[in-house]
Parts: structure tokens; C-alpha cells; sequence
């Protein structure tokens, strides 16, 4: 498809007083905050697997053999790169008669394209938490579980058992589940709880949540069992799921990944025989998730 001056009249005459075109203010992107962000890949993909450590150390006798113990092999996670692209093309006569400089902008309306491309795909790892479709290491089992399976055996869960709206006691049950996590070998993992990821609909519960001095909600002037915890909060209007919400370790601590292949590259050309201008952008990545520890969410009541 061609961009002619007959289909941007408004732009071919002078008298506008203004385009609105691209003015808003771009705000930095949103899943930096909570992905871990690899180094750029050179590989057609990455791959991800997990090991387990050892069990407890047991009490030796004297003069007894000591016990022998084995590692465990998990599961393995691909990440394939995808690819991403899209162009413009404008015929020479429009680019030359356009009075506002709006085409000689319209790159920027690619990387913005882009940047909401990069926003939905990495959005995806939460969006897609319940689904078991969208799995990680472990065969079977999406982001958030109530049964996610031990190397050694046994499960654990990030969830809850009924999934419920954002609350205080929805929280403290999240947080409750953070202290209680094992690894595969059965004992704690440590595992800090620092944010809490919610849709804007979210925003002001999830204040009174975490900022008030007292327990919200009620008039008897019992403190906040919360606050201590110092969980921050980001809000971002790609979760499709206006109910759901997550509460994730620091980076570094869960297994969400962004990965790229390249960067947004963009390749500016011009056709010899019409002499039509074309642009076009193209970026390469994946996002997804191999460990579920360190995420804990629920898709809402």
C-alpha cells in the first residue's frame, strides 16, 4: 500500500494550525522495570535448563560410610527468536507537497510501533500466566500454579488456591507463600518479595494496600502488616486481565526474561522507478520464562 497526496488532501494546503501527530510525550517502557534483560543473543535461540542441589546433610556415625547423594536434571526451556517488521511508503510527489513535515516524521511512528510490539510480547509472560500452554521448564505447568512440581518430589504453589481479587489478606497471602517457598532440594529458598505488578483499575487498592500507616479498611487503628515489607508498585496498562495481579522478586530473582536478538533497525530506501520513498523497521526478540519461583499471582475473583 502507497501513501498518495490524494489520500492526505488536509496536508497538501496550507492554513492548518496544527497535526496532531505523535505529540504526546513518550514515557520510558514499562517491562524493564520488571524483566530480567539479558545480554543480546547471537545464537538462533537460548536455552535454559535447572539442576537440583543436594538434600539436608544427615548426621554421620562413627565409623559409618558416608551417604552418597545425586543431582537432579530438570526439564529444558527454548527460547526461539522471533522476528517483528513493518514499513511505510509514500510517493515521491506526496513526500515533496506535504506541508508539515508529518511524513519526514513518520519513522517515528515506527519505533513506536515497535516499542508497543516489545510492551505486548513481554506483558505476554504475565498475561499467559495461568495458561498451560505458555510453560516454562516444567513439562505441563504455566507461570503460576497450585502444584508445581519438586525435583525431589512434593509441590509448591504461586497462587492461590481460589484466585481472588487484589486485598490485604490477598497480599499477606502472596507474602506468606514467598516466606514458605523451598527449593527443588526441599528447603528454603529465600526468596525476597519486592513489587507488586497491577492494571491501572488496581492502582489506588494497591495504594491503600502498601502506603497506609494503619490497616485500611477498618477504624480500630491496627497497624499495617504490610507496609514493613516495603513492596513497591508498577502499574502498567498492558495486563489484559483488569483484575489480575502479580508480585514478583527483585530482577534477578525470578526467571522473566527478555531476550534480544537485534535491536530495532531501520532501512530508509527509495524505488528507482516511481521514486516512492519506503522505510522500513524491523526488531528481533523473545520473551518468556523458564523458573516460576520469584512470580507469585492471581488472575482475579
Amino acid at each position: 500500500m502507497t501513501m498518495r497526496r490524494d489520500h492526505f488532501a488536509y496536508l497538501m494546503a496550507p492554513g492548518l494550525y496544527d497535526v496532531f501527530f505523535n505529540w504526546m510525550k513518550e514515557h520510558p517502557p514499562i517491562y524493564p522495570q520488571f524483566m530480567n534483560l539479558p545480554k543480546t543473543s547471537g545464537r538462533k535461540y537460548e536455552e535454559i535448563t535447572k539442576i537440583s542441589g543436594f538434600g539436608t546433610m544427615p548426621e554421620k556415625a562413627e565409623g559409618i560410610a558416608i551417604d552418597y547423594d545425586d543431582m537432579i536434571q530438570g526439564g529444558l526451556k527454548q527460547y526461539l527468536f522471533k522476528t517483528f517488521g513493518l514499513a511505510f511508503r509514500i510517493t515521491e510527489e506526496a513526500y515533496e507537497d506535504e506541508l508539515y513535515h508529518v511524513f519526514s516524521r513518520a519513522a517515528n511512528a515506527l519505533a513506536k510501533s515497535a516499542r508497543n510490539c516489545q510492551e505486548i510480547y513481554a506483558h505476554a509472560v504475565l498475561n499467559f500466566a495461568f495458561d498451560t500452554n505458555y510453560i516454562g521448564i516444567n513439562a505441563g505447568e504455566s507461570l503460576c500454579s497450585v502444584s508445581h512440581a519438586l525435583l525431589r518430589g512434593g509441590t509448591q504453589a504461586n497462587r492461590p488456591a481460589t484466585d481472588c481479587d487484589l486485598s490485604l489478606a490477598a497480599v499477606q497471602g502472596a507474602l506468606t507463600r514467598f516466606a514458605n517457598l523451598q527449593d527443588e532440594d526441599g528447603m528454603p529458598a529465600l526468596i525476597v518479595p519486592k513489587t507488586l505488578i497491577i492494571p491501572p483499575e488496581s492502582k489506588f487498592v494497591a495504594r491503600e494496600i502498601l502506603i497506609s500507616e494503619y490497616k485500611p479498611y477498618t477504624a480500630n487503628n491496627e497497624i499495617n502488616p504490610v507496609k514493613e515489607d516495603g513492596l513497591g508498585y508498577i502499574c502498567t496498562p498492558y495486563l489484559t486481565d483488569k483484575d489480575s495481579w502479580f508480585i514478583t522478586a527483585a530482577k534477578g530473582d525470578h526467571d522473566m526474561n527478555f531476550w534480544w536478538r537485534r535491536k530495532l533497525k531501520f532501512d530508509p530506501g527509495e524505488d528507482f522507478d516511481s521514486g516512492d520513498m519506503k522505510n522500513k523497521a524491523t526488531q528481533r526478540f523473545i520473551a518468556g520464562f523458564g523458573e516460576w519461583r520469584g512470580i507469585d499471582g492471581s488472575s482475579g475473583g
